[in-house]
């Protein structure tokens, strides 16, 4: 299972943040199958521009804001990293999670370490390629993206792995969802909703659990079941970065409450959809097949520990 999940028959973008927070202005892009056959179009490698970002700080910001009044906000969007450069030559990789368009301000989703200078430059940092359908017309497993690029002169190169499923993973959690297991969570979040960023990292650990007990997670169908180990983990989380003994002990008692949590999804009936995705044995198939006959039926109650797929 990959970390990045793209819909079937669909034209999702396939997006590239460069680990190095370095992003030239073009990068060169190949897809293939988990067998290294090149996807459709099959004239690869192409060549993909970085986000079309660069703009100036218009005011200056203080330590620990989180708001930049910019220039130009063209072409910004929520729920993406662009880079902020310091004119000292330090460099931050900043969310935005809020855009006012009439102050041109945007709003990010942590606190900026150091004060921001008028003329702090903004750019792109992604570089994103939309799959036309026919490339995601089929579910594959493992298919890669290998990104070329330059830095300092050299070049480097940095593959991605990605699956095409009927439903990608994801997991969203409210602030109603958390309180079940912790009442006096808004209060002591306060009005930030900086502890939304751990829900990321919450679901790719889940991704991860559940990878290693041989499922896919897309599969799975009732994940409101796993809601709860979500919020537990999220709690854990969200204490473990609080200063103090007490949130430290909290921290403890909630990763105990999850792990609990976890074993009773492992032990528990869940509902699993086995339809055109995999057969047990990791290939792809086509239609409703019996389970004696290496797979299973379309939609399927069983214990997760009994249930192996990939």
């Amino acid at each position: 299972m990959s970390e990045i999940q793209l819909r079937k028959g669909s034209t999702d973008s396939l997006v590239f943040y460069p680990p190095e927070d370095y992003a030239p202005a073009t990068a060169t892009l190949t897809l293939s199958d988990s067998k290294n056959t090149a996807l459709h179009p099959a004239t690869w490698p192409l060549t993909v521009s970085r986000d079309n970002v660069s703009t100036t700080v218009d005011v200056a910001a203080t330590q620990g804001s989180r708001t930049l009044t910019l220039a130009d906000i063209t072409n910004i969007v929520v729920d993406v990293f662009y880079l902020l450069g310091i004119p000292d030559g330090r460099k931050f990789r900043v969310k935005v999670i809020g855009i006012n368009a009439s102050l041109k301000q945007i709003f990010i989703d942590q606190p900026i370490p150091t004060s921001v200078a008028v003329a702090s430059t903004l750019i792109g940092l992604a570089y994103r390629y939309p799959l036309t359908a026919t490339a995601t017309a089929t579910i594959q497993r493992r298919c890669q993206a290998s990104w070329v690029y330059t830095v300092s002169g050299s070049s480097v190169v940095t593959n991605q792995s990605f699956d095409i499923v009927n439903h990608p993973w994801s997991l969203k959690l409210t602030e109603k969802d958390v309180e079940e297991y912790d009442h006096c969570f808004g209060e002591t979040a306060g009005n930030s909703n900086r502890w939304q960023s751990l829900t990321a990292g919450v679901s790719m650990d889940l991704m991860r659990w559940i990878e290693k007990r041989k499922l896919h997670a897309d599969l799975i169908k009732d994940r409101d079941y796993i809601k709860k180990a979500a919020c537990l983990l999220l709690l854990a989380r969200f204490y473990s970065a609080r200063p103090g003994e007490d949130s430290s002990r909290i921290a403890l008692i909630f990763n105990k409450m999850a792990e609990i949590a976890l074993a009773e999804i492992f032990d528990a009936d869940i509902w699993y959809d086995l339809n055109a995705n995999d057969s047990l044995d990791g290939a792809s198939v086509t239609g409703t097949i019996n389970a004696e006959d290496n797979a299973a039926k379309s939609e399927l109650q069983v214990s997760a520990q009994y249930l192996l797929v990939g």
